[in-house]
This record gives structure tokens, sequence and C-alpha cells, in this order.
């Protein structure tokens, strides 16, 4: 007598198949949408978890009768968690005349934006002239 334990595919059993490593991969997916959910949660498109299985019949010819007989099933599975793509809003790139693309970190939005002195954490050099008229 074999010790092989057969299980009808059900709903029900559907975590002991692949010796759990699709109830692994649905849980893993699930905890992937959820924690896009918190990472992002101004974003209000849909998160999805998909689960397709795939049955294909395995069949073997009779020439003695002619037909073709069903000899079992061969199949698999795809998990996919779906989320939301990352976007950024338009950027503003510069081309150079040696044909670099570049881009200000400062100002991401325009590429000709410059910082104020000061700004971008740099010391302001002080104007002697314009300390002379703030003390008359």
């Amino acid at each position: 007598m074999s010790d092989t334990e057969l299980f009808k595919l059900t709903a029900a059993t559907l975590a002991k198949l692949d010796r759990g490593t699709l109830k692994n991969a649905l849980n893993h997916a699930i905890d992937k949408v959820i924690a896009d959910c918190i990472d992002r949660a101004a974003d209000d498109r849909p998160r999805k978890v998909e689960f397709s299985l795939e049955v294909t019949p395995t069949t073997e010819y009779d020439p003695d009768t002619k037909t073709v007989c069903l000899t079992g099933a061969v199949g698999k599975y795809k998990v996919r968690a779906k989320i939301p793509d990352h976007e950024s809003p338009a950027l503003d790139f510069g081309i150079t005349n040696d044909g670099k693309l570049v881009f200000n970190t400062n100002h991401p939005q325009d590429v000709h934006q410059r910082t104020l002195p000061g700004m971008d954490g740099s010391e302001i050099e002080e104007d002697s002239e314009v300390e002379e008229d703030a003390e008359e």
C-alpha cells in the first residue's frame, strides 16, 4: 500500500498545493498590496491580488480503438500582486549643446531655476555696503 496522500483540489485544499508554496505566494502578495496601501494611502487607485490556475488535460492515443484517452492533467498556477505604478510629476530637463540630458536637483520642475544664496545651505556673503546703509 502506498503512503502517498492524494487530495481533491478545492478552494479548501489550495493551501496544501505545491507543499504550501501557493499559500505562501498568496500571503506574500496580500502583504505586498497592504504595505503599498500603508505606504501610499493618498493614492486611491486599487491594488489587486490575482490568482490563476491553468489545467491542461494529458491524453494518450489508443490505436486499437482509435480514440484519445484522458490520462491525467498538468497544471500551473500564477499569483500576482498588482500595485499602481509609481509616477512622478512632470520633471523639467535641459539638453546641453554637447547632447547631455541635465536636471536641477533643487528645482526638479524647472531646470533653469536658480537657487537663492543661502537657500542651498551655503554661506551668504555679506555685502559691506548694505551693512553701512543699514547702520545709518
